[in-house]
């Protein structure tokens, strides 16, 4: 199945970002995770992960979309 016709694909209108983070299960501790962005641009569906926080994704996906480094 393409990555389009699943979540969390499906939720995110192209050129747009979706950030979310949760937590995870190490051993016997929860901790956090990384800051996830789901974004789709230009035909591609990319998955960022930073442990930066929302805005840290929000620029990565800033630089995809434009192309700057």
């Amino acid at each position: 199945m393409p990555q389009g016709n699943t979540f969390p694909w499906l939720a995110v209108p192209a050129g747009s970002i979706e950030v979310q983070s949760g937590y995870t299960t190490a051993g016997h501790h929860v901790v956090p995770t990384p800051w996830i962005g789901y974004l789709k641009t230009h035909g591609l569906y990319i998955t960022i992960s930073t442990p930066r926080g929302t805005h840290a994704a929000v620029e990565i996906a800033r630089s995809l979309h434009t192309g700057r480094k």
